[in-house]
């Protein structure tokens, strides 16, 4: 067959959610010509459960110190600050308001509109887009890139930024690169099953330790442990056999607990301690607070034994068996290790012309807009990045020889999501499970990435 030259892409984007098109947009708007590569058959669809459905964008009170690898994205928000970030949302379309604790949402309230502002913002920089497309491995030859997907098509670019999410940059970027093993963190805890027997679904306003960091706020029993924000937030941070305590009255000042509780001893002269605990703490709540008391609910409450009671109603403890149900984990702790990136372009070292972003890097935040800002802010420096280097003529650019297919790749414009024209597979060999797809992390009481 004859040998046929054909121009190579200028960026190739693997992973079509967050940090993806915040990436392609960039980029497209400082001059690159982006191609979004998306498993899913439309882009943006991770943002989709974000936020129980309203889509927490980002927090105005971020700080690099809230991450995993903090040092690392220090370094890196000195390339895009929470300013730039909001600027760039807000050059979407999208407009913000600002709830409880910093929170950011989208005006309507709904993720979808977050999507279609992106999608609206891709279009009119050019974005360009291939969905559907499961990648198989990235290989790099004479200065190209060329990414093998699935179904035996292949695509060649002079510069990829890997956007994928779920662990899933791991399975194809080249061995050179490190990458930290994932697992799942912003997830319920399972615990120790005696401790939270009777107790499935009861939620409770407390505060939650481990060691020196407190999530106060809300968390829901489960038959396999505790869920809620603060539950998810903590789970970033204790492993399994660790203890982690719920104070049941967290807005009580503990110097002035034990006076309290005898003032309520003295004042009620309860008969029991159930009776004690009435109006104080929900039934089921009192009854697992009085088994780690080791007290009997209807014994006659005594002077002697409120220490153990107060110990027990202000640390009540629960040893963690690991995470209660991973498919509820917003994110996946892991992917390529910060060691291998130059925070201020997201550029992997040792691997010219391959950038990462978003999930895709070994960086997770708490609840709260957190995860969602650090996708913005590493697509944004990864899609600025690639486009200052991709700034050459064309006669200076590579070109990438096809000798299997003299037909160039069709590239199809995004249109609401969906694909306009089915690219020209090209043939390859073999077939493999990895795949280049975006985390479909669920969402859980509503806590936002």
């Amino acid at each position: 067959m004859a040998t046929t030259t054909t121009e190579c892409i200028d960026l190739a984007i693997i992973g079509g959610g967050p940090a993806g098109l915040a990436a392609a947009i960039s980029a497209a708007r400082a001059g690159a010509h982006p191609v979004v590569i998306e498993a899913r058959d439309r882009l943006a669809e991770t943002i989709r459960p974000t936020g129980d459905g309203r889509c927490n964008i980002s927090n105005s009170h971020v700080t690099a110190w809230d991450y995993h690898n903090a040092d690392f994205v220090r370094r890196a928000f000195l390339s895009c600050r929470p300013k730039q970030v909001r600027a760039f949302l807000e050059g979407c379309g999208i407009m913000l308001r600002e709830e409880a604790q910093g929170r950011l949402y989208p005006q309507p309230n709904k993720s979808t509109a977050v999507i279609e502002a992106l999608l609206a913002a891709a279009r009119r920089a050019d974005v360009k887009s291939r969905t559907g497309k499961r990648v198989r491995f990235l290989r790099r030859n004479a200065d190209v890139w060329t990414i093998s997907f699935e179904d035996g098509s292949r695509l060649r670019a002079r510069s990829v930024i890997v956007c994928t999410g779920g662990g899933l940059a791991g399975e194809f970027v080249p061995h050179v690169v490190s990458v930290e093993p994932a697992r799942p963190v912003l997830a319920p805890l399972a615990c120790d099953g005696r401790a939270v027997r009777g107790l499935d679904k009861i939620r409770v306003k407390c505060a939650l330790t481990w060691e020196d960091v407190v999530e106060e706020g809300e968390i829901t029993f489960r038959s396999y442990g505790i869920s809620g924000i603060c539950a998810f937030n903590i789970s970033r941070f204790v492993e399994p056999g660790q203890t982690v305590h719920v104070d049941f009255a967290p807005a009580l000042d503990r110097s002035t607990g034990p006076v309290f509780l005898h003032q309520r001893l003295d004042s009620l002269e309860p008969r029991t301690w159930r009776e004690f605990t009435t109006g104080m703490l929900l039934p089921p709540v009192a009854a697992a607070v009085f088994r780690a008391a080791g007290i009997q609910e209807a014994s006659r409450p005594r002077r002697g034994d409120l220490a153990a009671f107060e110990e027990a109603w202000r640390a009540f403890p629960l040893t963690v068996r690991g995470i209660g149900d991973a498919r509820l984990a917003q994110v996946r702790r892991g992917g390529i290790a910060v060691s291998c990136i130059d925070p201020r372009t997201m550029a992997v070292k040792d691997a010219p012309g391959l950038h990462a972003a978003g999930e895709a890097v070994d960086v997770d935040g708490p609840c709260g807009g957190y995860n969602l800002h650090w996708a913005w802010a590493s697509g944004i420096i990864a899609g600025h990045a690639v486009a200052q280097g991709a700034s050459s003529s064309p006669s200076e650019r590579p070109r990438c020889i096809d000798r299997e297919n003299p037909s160039a790749p069709k590239h199809v414009r995004i249109s609401e999501g969906h694909a306009c024209e089915e690219a020209v597979p090209e043939k390859d060999g073999g077939r493999s499970p990895h795949g280049g797809e975006e985390d479909s992390s669920a969402q859980d009481d509503g806590a936002g990435a």
